[in-house]
């Protein structure tokens, strides 16, 4: 049944002998409230089966169900069962929804908002009421009622809105327009006086009944009082996570946030911490501690409104036995405070087994050289903590500009991955501590233009490491400028003839950054049918003619320039 009183029945169908025969089939039916008793409207059928059950099996439908969504309150979902196809343990599962036209109720929903804080001895604050209409149906026209119980500290001098009827003795208004499903009415309005006792937190409870809803309805505001005298309140806080067999630190603020400053009289700090912790020690200017247990700090200076004390620091040593979840509380007292509702703090606190603490090393031999293959880098990576790896370690190479990754490699670490300018290398086997996995070398080409210095950075991760400030390591690397020879050969004439002499001129230029040093060497194999008859350049020395393979040499320095040219 619907909210509105509507029925429906679902269930199976199936006739053998009719014709056509009707196969195991699903239908419903259903009636609205209004319909005359003892009636169902027509079949629905759901679905057509178009296979019968067979193997001799008695049983049919076991989960089957209707039921009316709670969403709603108005939509039938349907779930039977039925056969595409003759066999036996081949059912089919049809769900099916429907609903009436006109199912639905009005829904009350009933707010009471304020703004801002309140305040102790304050007059004229307001607390707005809001009737709206959340259901599938108008109201039906009965008398809607809101009703207000303020709480103790709060006084109402007035309640009103547009075509509500309030009576001010009782916080009562009423009213009996039909208001239409995804409206509201008009607010009303409550204004209330606080008395100077206020308690620091109070909640105004509101209602509405009738206008066709079937129950009541109702709503709370929670509203906070500032105290005009001390409030003390207490925050607490930790330096996340703490270690077994380790120390940790919490620190503990005090504040007044009443609008008085405190009274003179010794303001209380007390930390009573959970089994697992000990106090080491507990500071703090102005504060006089004493490490109980419980830890306790006290000090009777005035605390001026909206000011705070200095914090407290609380050390405390964590036993290997200590729980993964602790949570530590601290209180604070006196001064005059006026409210206790805040006077406590709790600080949830995760205690880890001791980690492992990763850190990364650098290096490599010598200076590397413009135009250099495979120079090399090692990456060492170290566990200098206390507790073992326990996740996958990865290691990141980013390369400067002027380097070139070309090949990485290392004892255990088996997956690799690299661009140009970017390496990756990861291993998962435990690294316990004080130990160091196998080294990485990477090689690395340098780029013929390559800046007379780059740093190189790589960076160590995962493992469980929770220290990142040591998982990275630069490796400052100087370039030294190299030589870079090219050569250019031309011919004269063009074309070569047959029987006749031609000429080639060889030309060695230094496009580099540095002179050469020791012997350069320019080698010719000619092609069949050419033989050098005379070869000749300014400070080379070369192969005597005739000869088809030339060869020439000279070890005089050549600065960025071209050598004298060789005539062959």
């Amino acid at each position: 049944m619907d909210v509105s009183g509507d029925l429906a029945v679902g269930y199976s169908l199936a006739n053998s002998s009719s014709v056509p025969a009707i196969f195991p089939s699903l239908a419903y039916a259903a009636r609205t409230a209004s319909d005359p008793l003892n009636t169902l409207q027509a079949e629905t059928i759901m679905v057509t089966g178009t296979g019968s059950q067979t193997g001799g099996l008695t049983r049919w439908g076991d989960y089957s169900a209707m039921q009316v969504d709670p969403e709603d309150d108005c939509t039938f979902w349907y779930t039977a069962e039925y056969l595409q196809n003759t066999g036996n343990f081949n059912w089919n599962t049809r769900i099916a929804s429907f609903k009436f036209p006109g199912c639905g109720a009005p829904l009350l929903k009933i707010t009471s908002t304020h703004t801002g804080n309140f305040t102790q001895g304050q007059t004229g604050k307001t607390y707005t009421l809001l009737v709206t209409n959340n259901g599938g149906k108008d109201t039906d026209g009965t008398t809607v009622t809101v009703t207000d119980t303020l709480p103790a500290g709060l006084t109402a001098t007035a309640i009103t809105g547009t075509n509500w009827t309030c009576t001010l003795n009782t916080l009562v208004c009423t009213r009996t327009d039909v208001l239409a499903k995804g409206s509201s009415y008009e607010p009303i309005t409550l204004t209330v006086n606080v008395a100077a006792d206020a308690a620091a937190l109070v909640t105004n409870k509101v209602t509405a009944t009738g206008g066709g809803d079937k129950v009541s309805e109702s709503d709370n505001d929670s509203t906070t009082i500032v105290q005009t005298g001390p409030d003390l309140t207490i925050t607490k806080s930790h330096n996340e996570p703490f270690i077994h067999g380790q120390t940790g630190t919490y620190t503990i603020g005090v504040a007044n946030v009443g609008l008085s400053p405190t009274d003179g009289t010794t303001v209380t700090a007390t930390d009573t911490l959970p089994a697992g912790l000990t106090a080491n020690s507990a500071t703090g200017t102005g504060w006089t501690c004493l490490l109980g247990p419980p830890v306790s700090c006290t000090r009777s200076d005035a605390l001026a409104s909206n000011a705070s004390y200095p914090s407290i620091t609380l050390t405390v040593n964590v036993a290997n036995s200590a729980a993964g979840k602790l949570t530590n509380t601290a209180t604070i007292a006196g001064g005059g405070d006026t409210n206790t509702l805040n006077n406590t703090a709790s600080d949830p606190t995760t205690v880890i087994p001791p980690p492992p603490d990763l850190t990364l090393s650098k290096s490599h031999t010598g200076n590397f050289t413009q135009g250099q293959i495979n120079a090399s880098y090692t990456i060492v990576v170290s566990n200098v903590g206390t507790g073992p790896t326990s996740d996958t370690v990865s290691v990141k190479d980013t390369l400067p500009t002027g380097l070139s990754a070309s090949f990485v490699s290392g004892a255990g670490w088996s997956f690799c991955t690299f661009s140009s300018s970017t390496v990756t290398c990861s291993r998962s086997d435990v690294l316990t501590p004080g130990s160091n996995y196998p080294a990485l070398t990477l090689s690395v080409n340098v780029a013929g233009n390559a800046p007379a210095s780059v740093t190189n950075t790589a960076t160590v991760s995962g493992g469980g490491d929770i220290t990142p400030g040591n998982n990275t390591a630069t490796d400052p690397t100087t370039i030294n400028p190299a030589p870079d020879l090219t050569i250019n050969k031309s011919h004269s004439p063009d074309p070569f003839i047959v029987g006749q002499t031609g000429t080639y001129t060889l030309t060695v230029n230094n496009i580099g950054n540095a002179a050469t040093s020791g012997a350069v060497n320019v080698n010719d194999f000619l092609p069949g049918g050419l033989t050098a008859t005379a070869i000749t350049g300014t400070g080379w020395s070369c192969s005597a003619p005739p000869t088809s393979f030339v060869g020439c040499t000279r070890s005089d320095a050549l600065a960025r320039r071209a050598a004298p040219p060789l005539s062959l």
